[in-house]
This record gives structure tokens, C-alpha cells and sequence, in this order.
């Protein structure tokens, strides 16, 4: 299956997290499209908030 670049990127960023191959990024990438895109605009609007990654870059 031949999916899109943004999709992709989606894909590989989920991949980082500790325990997630590429089948489970592929699941969880469709999930945050498909069934819960308020869910998946909360963690992205949580992840680039001032205070979770200046919290984490002094580390």
C-alpha cells in the first residue's frame, strides 16, 4: 500500500516511542486520522506547547 509523505513522516515520528514497530505507528497513524482527529489535534497542540518542549530540551 502506497501511502502518502505526511502519513509516512506520522508513521516514523510514532515509531520512536519505546515498543512501537511500524505495524502498531501504522495502527496508531489511521486512529488518529480516521476515528479521533480531536484526539490527535490535542497531542499535537500538547507536544508543541512552549512548556512541554522547554521542559524537555534543558534535559
Amino acid at each position: 500500500m502506497q501511502t502518502s509523505p505526511l502519513l509516512t513522516q506520522l508513521m516514523e515520528a510514532l515509531r520512536c516511542l519505546p515498543g512501537v514497530g511500524p505495524k502498531s505507528a501504522q495502527r496508531m497513524a489511521f486512529t488518529l486520522l480516521q476515528r479521533d482527529r480531536s484526539g490527535g489535534m490535542r497531542l499535537a497542540q500538547a507536544l508543541a506547547s512552549p512548556p512541554y518542549a522547554d521542559r524537555w530540551r534543558r534535559r
